[in-house]
């Protein structure tokens, strides 16, 4: 299949687990995403500050990460991209109510990497 990489929806994933993130990266690309990686939320704003990277359609975050939560991570992203649907990947139990207010849905780790997929792919219809 000859893709044009500019046609295809463009996602971020930010996780401090660098296997999660590895096989997260791998099922988005299984799935025709282009997908930006990252391992520190720090970089990734940076990076995501940098004109090829600017046009984005998804963010799968991971909450529990050192230097800034994954709620924290959204509140910044969704002020760049107000369009950006976030999707929060967590295995945390008890997330605060406001680190809630910029992110489309929570899907909870640990079951697998089929319900992540499933969503954005209905936030992708919404």
């Amino acid at each position: 299949m000859n893709t044009d990489i500019a046609m295809l929806p463009r996602l971020v994933l930010v996780d401090n687990d660098v296997r999660q993130l590895e096989i997260l990266t791998l099922v988005f690309r299984m799935f025709g995403f282009s997908v930006f990686a990252f391992s520190c939320p720090v970089v990734a704003l940076a990076a995501l500050a940098q004109p090829p990277l600017r046009a984005l359609d998804f963010a799968v975050l991971d909450y529990q990460m050192p230097l800034m939560n994954g709620g924290v991570l959204a509140h910044y992203l969704r002020a760049c991209y107000p369009r950006l649907k976030i999707v929060l990947h967590s295995g945390s139990p008890m997330i605060p109510e406001t680190d809630l207010n910029n992110v489309d849905i929570i899907v909870r780790k640990g079951t697998g990497v089929a319900l992540p997929l499933q969503e954005i792919s209905r936030l992708r219809c919404s």
